[in-house]
């Protein structure tokens, strides 16, 4: 009886300790998760901006993410990632004299390949299409002539 209690004593000390020294997230609403998503692309296209990242950051499993992400947006993580990238890097072409090389690196892509095919899918011409013709060639979410 003794050596029970004894070990039910250590084993509550270890789980007040794993209580008190675990961060714990609550969100009251789906805007706020979603939120903590977007912030957490907002900080971390340019490198490992993966759901495995992003549930380790906000300590949700992956899995819930992906549907939740989806079913709040109606579209996958990855492809709100890579869609993120690439308007970032539109940006960046637009508003500096970086190669394409360079913006490529700096919002994320491992290759200048992938970031092309990217960048063609989503935004219908090539990255040194967009750049040439700067001012004819809006972002979606432009007017022409902003």
């Amino acid at each position: 009886n003794r050596n029970i209690l004894q070990i039910k004593a250590l084993l509550y000390s270890l789980c007040a300790l794993l209580d008190q020294n675990t961060g714990y997230y609550k969100f009251d609403s789906k805007e706020e998760l979603l939120f903590r998503i977007f912030e957490f692309v907002e900080n971390n296209y340019q490198n490992d901006c993966t759901l495995t990242a992003l549930a380790k950051d906000i300590g949700y499993h992956s899995v819930y993410l992906s549907h939740y992400f989806k079913q709040h947006t109606g579209q996958t993580f990855s492809d709100y990632v890579n869609h993120y990238r690439i308007y970032e890097s539109a940006y960046q072409l637009q508003n500096s004299d970086k190669k394409i090389l360079d913006v490529a690196l700096a919002c994320g892509y491992d290759s200048l390949r992938s970031f092309n095919r990217s960048f063609k899918r989503i935004l219908n011409t090539t990255p040194s299409k967009y750049q040439s013709n700067i001012t004819t060639v809006p972002l979606p979410h432009q007017k022409m002539g902003d």
